[in-house]
């Protein structure tokens, strides 16, 4: 009898974890996108491409939010840079930071909601 109850146990916690697993991907992914979308709506415009080049890919387990067309102008648009003739810098355009800040909350609290039911 123990071996049954320890059986339907073991079934009742795997069958939990995986709608657990799966809850927290989806939440995962609608953040992402929408993370995505937020970021091509307030990046700077620059020549058109970069702020239309965000969008989410998932690698393996995660979900990330990428620049595809300019990934190379991320840093230099959020932090600044040196100019080409090295006697000035570049005002930074902050954009990203804001943005990651406001779907790590999301994503956190939409976790809570979700292990809470």
């Amino acid at each position: 009898m123990t071996k049954e109850i320890s059986q339907e146990l073991a079934t009742i916690l795997l069958d939990y974890s995986q709608e657990t697993r799966q809850g927290v991907e989806k939440i995962a992914q609608e953040v992402a996108q929408k993370g995505a979308r937020t970021l091509q709506q307030t990046s700077p415009r620059v020549k058109g491409i970069y702020a239309s080049g965000w969008t989410m890919q998932k690698q393996g387990d995660s979900f990330v939010i990428a620049n595809i067309t300019s990934p190379f102008l991320t840093h230099l648009l959020e932090k600044g840079h040196t100019t080409r003739n090295g006697k000035s810098r570049t005002k930074a355009k902050p954009h990203i930071g804001k943005v990651e800040a406001e779907v790590n909350k999301e994503f956190e609290e939409k976790v809570r909601r979700e292990l809470g039911k």
